[in-house]
């Protein structure tokens, strides 16, 4: 199972249905050294800044794109003539 692949309902789902020792069960699935709560929310937080971080770099991205092509249109448009 990977972390990357849950959405932020199943990890809480994961993490609410654990016993007793459900951070030891968390980090044995998941591989990392968390053992609070605190500590897993922490760490959920900061993946969903990393996350909007690389949202926004992609939609940067798009958009530089979408302008180079129009600008690559327009330039092999006119060089035709």
């Amino acid at each position: 199972m990977s972390i990357a692949k849950l959405t932020k309902a199943q990890l809480i789902e994961l993490i609410e249905s654990q016993e007793e020792n459900k951070f030891d069960n968390f980090k044995n699935i998941f591989g990392l050294p968390y053992q609070t709560e605190d500590e897993w929310i922490d760490y959920i937080k900061r993946l969903q800044d990393l996350n909007a971080e690389r949202l926004k770099d992609v939609e940067e991205l798009t958009e530089r794109l979408s302008l180079q092509n129009h600008q690559l249109h327009d330039y092999l448009a006119n060089s035709g003539r």
